[in-house]
């Protein structure tokens, strides 16, 4: 980046460091998305975590209530980062104008730090999230609709709609984690 040399050394650390809470607020929602992730996206490097796509982990319909809860609470959290990465160009522009710089020269360095945020990958990971939810979203729904009706021990069907309609919500979360996986990598190099 390059900074125009009315801007010393000294104040360009202070912008850097009152730019970082408007930016950084996306970062930890960011962050926080994939710890709230923990219980759905299993530890190794891509894919979900086989557990929460067997229906027999769910001992009741109120455990797959209080995941539609966990669902709706992704969904939240999703739609905060959304607004934050919405507003970055904002809040930016008024952490610098608090820093008293040249209006000028402000809004040339944050046109600067705001080319350095990857929006194309920003943007795929969100779609992919937001797919991911209401994927999950469906599943649970399935699982709520249809109690009971797989082999207890086994995620199988009897009925051949129902065991392909949850083959098939397996495949798209499947898919879609493996996405989010690549996002979020790209995001991090």
């Amino acid at each position: 980046m390059s900074v125009p040399r009315q801007i010393g050394k000294r104040k360009v650390r202070r912008i850097h460091g009152r730019e970082q809470p408007g930016l950084s607020r996306c970062g930890k929602e960011f962050s926080s998305l994939g710890l709230g992730l923990i219980d759905w996206i299993a530890p190794r490097p891509r894919g979900l975590s086989p557990e929460r796509l067997d229906p027999n982990t769910y001992g009741s319909k109120e455990d797959v209530a209080a995941w539609q809860n966990s669902v709706q609470q992704l969904r939240d959290a999703e739609s905060n980062l959304d607004k934050l990465y919405a507003n970055a160009d904002l809040d930016l522009g008024n952490a610098l104008t608090q820093q008293r710089i040249n209006p000028t020269i402000a809004d040339q360095l944050k046109n600067e730090l705001m080319a350095t945020i990857p929006w194309a990958t920003i943007k795929k990971k969100s779609e992919l999230m937001h797919q991911f939810i209401e994927d999950h979203q469906e599943l649970l729904n399935f699982y709520d609709k249809n109690w009971g009706s797989w082999k207890p021990g086994t995620a199988t069907f009897s009925d051949a709609s129902l065991a392909t309609a949850f083959q098939s919500l397996k495949v798209k979360i499947n898919a879609t984690g493996e996405q989010i996986d690549e996002q979020y990598n790209a995001m991090q190099q």
